[in-house]
């Protein structure tokens, strides 16, 4: 798919979009992820597949820095959807995604099919403790620069705490001194202390199904976020996959058996 930019706000945002009919798949990427975090789990879907780069992310423009939370990428997301004309889609995403796909069904239900909550990391609440080492990525980064920022992070207990529970996890999390640190550090404060403004109750008025994928030893998405769901939701089936750290490609395979099984109802 050809990346494609719409105009919304005064603001340039990028977005990927493989065309075809029937109703769309819509994936969120994660916190600091892109299209290409979302790419490698619906590549050979037969189904039109949808990805927004949320703001500050891949090649969308940041904007204001006061304005950026989950509630703002859900009403670009909406934005984008009424740019491409679309009424109704399957929503899905992972990890901040997930969290963008609850406030959407939560303040446009009619327009979402069913929800696939990917190692979600949020539950109802702001700052999960679960994202504490994103917040310790900002301060190494602010305190010392990229570089220095990551000497000095591989050698910190918040990092052998992540390490020690899962090795997926402690790479993304070094990945990210690579990024540009203004935007680094901006983005990683604001986000993980934003209300992800999720309404269960509207979701479950609207008969909404709800599929939460967890895998286990994942620090930053933990097996309880993904477990509770089925405690907030009435219409949850909850699906343990194979964990990113001890097969990458089982892992996309299990994602995508649960897209073809509920597309394919």
């Amino acid at each position: 798919m050809d990346r494609k930019t719409f105009i919304h706000n005064g603001l340039q945002l990028s977005y990927f979009d493989s065309g075809g009919k029937g109703i769309p798949l819509i994936v969120q990427h994660g916190l600091t992820g892109d299209y290409f975090q979302t790419k490698e789990i619906f590549t050979n879907i037969d189904q039109r597949c949808i990805t927004l780069e949320c703001r500050g992310h891949g090649h969308s423009d940041i904007g204001p820095i006061n304005e950026l939370s989950i509630t703002t990428f859900t009403s670009d997301l909406k934005a984008l959807m009424r740019h491409l004309d679309i009424n109704i889609a399957y929503f899905s995403g992972i990890s901040m995604g997930a969290a963008i796909a609850l406030q959407f069904a939560s303040r446009y239900p009619k327009m979402v099919k069913e929800l696939i909550l990917i190692r979600p990391a949020w539950e109802l609440k702001a700052s999960p403790i679960n994202l504490e080492p994103f917040k310790a990525v900002a301060d190494f980064v602010e305190v010392y620069g990229c570089q220095k920022g990551l000497e000095h992070y591989l050698n910190s207990e918040a990092y052998q705490k992540v390490l020690l529970q899962s090795s997926d996890n402690a790479n993304s999390l070094r990945n990210l001194f690579n990024q540009p640190a203004s935007n680094l550090i901006s983005i990683l404060r604001k986000i993980t202390t934003c209300e992800p403004n999720a309404t269960p109750s509207i979701i479950n008025l609207n008969k909404i199904n709800v599929t939460s994928l967890f895998t286990e030893n994942d620090y930053l998405h933990p097996i309880d976020k993904a477990k509770s769901m089925s405690q907030h939701f009435e219409r949850c089936e909850v699906i343990q996959i194979c964990n990113k750290s001890k097969d990458k490609q089982q892992y996309i395979n299990d994602c995508k058996r649960v897209f073809l099984n509920i597309l394919e109802k």
